[in-house]
């Protein structure tokens, strides 16, 4: 959006930024891997405090429980502009819930942000009755589909016979992250 010229990302990988970063323009897109090994690492905020005023960024944006604390701390730290924090729902093992401590560390340290998005209507009350969190206070911006570009195909048998699908079935096509 805008004039693309006059945005800068960095991207900070907590762990290794994996194969999707060599699709990224380095002249717009500075990544940094800071390969932390699993378990907690109470220097990791102070490291990316310092990253953040080396590249002298405005906001911060984290995204999901495994950067919600260091990034908040590290915000702080460096004095930014701004932080936000993105919840785009549960892993697997989160669904059936998370243990208290963590529901307490979730509902202090999400006040530090500037601004909570999340995805939906229940993402942002699960959220909020996690966090114990006012709705109003979680700005919902849904992903949008272009529906002029991602619309039915006119060759819809065509299609289906040059891949050896059924021409009288519905078939739910999935594209995810596992």
């Amino acid at each position: 959006y805008g004039n693309k010229s006059q945005f800068r990302h960095v991207i900070i990988a907590l762990t290794v930024a994996g194969d999707f970063a060599s699709g990224l323009d380095p002249e717009r897109c500075k990544v940094i891997e800071l390969r932390k090994q699993p378990g907690n690492d109470f220097r990791l905020p102070f490291r990316i405090a310092a990253m953040l005023r080396d590249s002298e960024a405005d906001v911060v944006h984290a995204r999901g429980w495994s950067t919600m604390v260091e990034a908040a701390l590290a915000s702080r730290m460096a004095r930014m502009k701004g932080a936000m924090y993105a919840f785009h729902g549960k892993t697997i093992d989160e669904l059936g819930g998370v243990c208290l401590k963590r529901r307490v560390a979730q509902g202090v340290i999400v006040r530090l942000y500037d601004r909570v998005v999340t995805l939906n209507d229940r993402m942002r009350m699960d959220l909020a009755r996690e966090c114990c969190l006012d709705e109003r206070k979680i700005q919902v911006v849904q992903n949008g589909i272009d529906i002029d570009l991602f619309r039915p195909r006119s060759d819809q048998q065509a299609l289906r016979q040059r891949y050896g699908l059924p021409i009288d079935r519905f078939i739910i096509g999935n594209v995810a992250r596992l």
